[in-house]
Formats: structure tokens, sequence, C-alpha cells
């Protein structure tokens, strides 16, 4: 056994009590780099979701929908949602985290606080006139005003810096409900796809429930392209079954099995497979169905990009008070080297923690009495 007593307690007292902060801003979320304590954001300009299920993507990735409290953070978000007008015109409302009350006399935020931001313009006769059916608000021109809840709108995510990481943002994880994905941009065969996942000790996206379909669905509609992910039809005794690559070879679940209309059922899928001897026996997640219903059977040989996916661990850093968010091997790599350093562990036979720990117990004790 091996132990370093300083390293293990301040390990224990960091999990118990330290504060984690980041200095980061996850894959694709930008800052006002000029201000330290600006917030992260993600600005979004190819996905579109009601309010209900924009703060649920915001919340999955670590933050909530805007939330304005200043006017400098008002004309920075502004100035970027310009920016991104430039390159895309039509795009004119964004969610933020702002409803009406419950009986519509005011607004609040979505953490709960009041709106009693001044300096935060509204459109129009806004909001002493509007439809009272439109609930929720957007920013528009520069400006405030509902919209109905359930319509389809772009959205602004916001996160503060102090939340740690989950994912190697620098490395383009995206940190999605506690699992890290990168999306390869480089167009190859599943077997390339599978193998350039690997080599990041990923594997290819498995899709276990509902929230990774979602996830899988904002994925390649973010990116308007198909997208590689890790199920294959591989040969049995009796002909082909379904297993996900990235589970072991687990066997896909139909009940979340989300194929497309023209596919419709497991069955069809796997037929695919059969008449084509094995050459279609890939899954590929295609963006035109406009939909979750979107995997689609296809020949493993062509090139497409392709979605990894691995889990994230969080370890103390090993200085600051920050922290370093490391994928389980290279976790485990880094213990064994950590470990192998002979001028900081040394072997002991007895359990020094416990050693200490009664030392501690027994000076509290003596002092108490007194």
């Amino acid at each position: 056994m091996k132990t370093n007593l300083v390293a293990s307690l301040s390990y224990v007292i960091f999990l118990l009590a330290a504060k984690v902060t980041s200095q980061d801003c996850p894959a694709f979320w930008v800052s006002d780099n000029g201000n330290q304590t600006s917030s992260c954001y993600l600005i979004t300009n190819k996905i579109q979701k009601t309010f209900a299920d924009a703060r649920k993507f915001c919340i999955g990735m670590g933050g909530d929908l805007l939330i304005i409290n200043s006017w400098q953070e008002r004309d920075w978000v502004d100035g970027k949602v310009l920016t991104y007008k430039k390159s895309y015109p039509t795009n004119t409302e964004w969610w933020i985290g702002l409803v009406d009350s419950g009986m519509q006399t005011a607004q609040a935020w979505v953490d709960g606080s009041g709106f009693t931001q001044t300096f935060l313009p509204w459109y129009g006769q806004e909001p002493a006139q509007y439809n009272r059916s439109k609930k929720c608000v957007v920013t528009y021109n520069n400006t405030l005003r509902h919209e109905n809840c359930d319509s389809n709108q772009y959205f602004i995510c916001e996160r503060a810096r102090s939340i740690g990481l989950l994912c190697d943002a620098r490395a383009l994880w995206e940190g999605i409900n506690g699992k890290c994905y990168n999306v390869i941009t480089s167009a190859l065969s599943w077997d390339a796809a599978r193998a350039a996942c690997e080599y990041w000790g990923a594997d290819l996206m498995v899709i276990e429930d509902d929230a990774t379909e979602q996830t899988l669905y904002d994925l390649i509609e973010s990116r308007q392209s198909d997208m590689w992910i890790g199920l294959r039809a591989k040969p049995t005794v009796i002909g082909y079954a379904f297993k996900w690559e990235g589970l072991g070879n687990k066997d896909l679940d139909v009940v979340h099995a989300s194929w497309t209309m023209d596919i419709h059922t497991t069955q069809n899928a796997l037929g695919i497979a059969v008449s084509s001897n094995g050459t279609s026996s890939c899954v590929i997640a295609n963006h035109t169905s406009g939909e979750r219903n979107n995997w689609q059977m296809e020949d493993c040989g062509i090139r497409a990009f392709s979605i990894c996916q691995k889990p994230s661990v969080i370890r103390p850093a090993d200085k600051g008070s920050g922290i370093v968010i490391m994928d389980r091997e290279d976790y485990v790599k880094k213990l064994k080297c950590e470990m192998s350093d002979s001028e900081t562990y040394v072997a002991v036979t007895d359990d020094k923690t416990r050693i200490v720990e009664n030392k501690v117990k027994k000076v509290a004790d003596t002092q108490y009495k007194k």
C-alpha cells in the first residue's frame, strides 16, 4: 500500500468543502474576455426550441436561460447577437430567462428574482399592452417582446464561470447531462470514426434513453450533418443483431430505437443488413429527417461526421482552488504516474490517516476538558 498523508487529507477536505472554480467556458460558449466576472454564454443560431425545452437544454449544459443583470451585460450580449444576425439575418428572436408572473401583472426571471431592470427597453407598448396568451419573453432587435411559450425560437444560455467544467473544453469536448461529447467534423468511414474516438479514450455515441436521443438530435441539428453513432448490425448464428459497440456489444433496447419513418421498425432495419450481406449494417443519424426519429441504415464505408462519447471524472487540482476534469482512462494513468514517485509516496504497513485522526481527536478531547 502506498499513501501520502497530506494528499489524502487534502483530497477528503476538497471533496467536502472546497468551492469549485474555473476560468474557462465550455466549448463553443463565449464570454466577455475583458471582464473576469463575466458569465459564459451560448447563443444558438441553428437550434430552435420551445421556452421549456430551451431552458431544459441550458440546464443540461450546466446553466439556464439568460438573466440580464446590468447594462454592461445587456450591451455585450446585444453586440454578440448583432454579430450572429449578420451571418444569419433571418434570426431575429432569442428566448431569455424572463416570463410573466402567475397573475401576468409583472415579469420574473427564471431564478425566481423579480424583474426590476429599468435599462431593458420593451418593444412597442409592452409590457402595458400585449397579447396575454404570450407569457414568455424574447430579445428582439435589442428590445424585449412577449412570445407564445410553445413557439420554437433560438435561445441564449448563461452559466457562471465558477461552475467546474465536466469535459475538456479546449479539446472541444461538450458536457451535456453528465457526459462528454465531441463531434468529429472530418468525414470518415464507420470503422475509422470509431478508431478516432478510441484514440481519445472514447467511443462512438450510445443512445440509451430519451435524454441521449435528444442530445443526438441537437448535435446533428446544430451541425446540419449526418453523423455516425455506435450502433451496428453484427452477424449471429441466426442472422444479424444490433449491438452498441461502445457498451461492450450490448444489445439494442428496441424501446429506445429511433428509426426514420421509411424504416420504422428494428426488424426492417435488420432486413437491410441481411439484404446487403452486411455492407449496410451501420447506423447513421440523418439530420434531414427534422425529427428525433433519425436513425438510418448506411453503407459502413461511406464517409460522414461522427459523435464520440466518454464519461467525465472530476479530480482535485494539484495547485490552487480549481479542479481538473479528466476522462476515466487518463485519470487512472495520471494516478499511476503520481504513485510511482518514490520521493513523494512511500510504502506503509498501517493506516496513517487513522493514526492522525486519533491524535487529532485526542488533542480535541483534551482541549475540551480544559
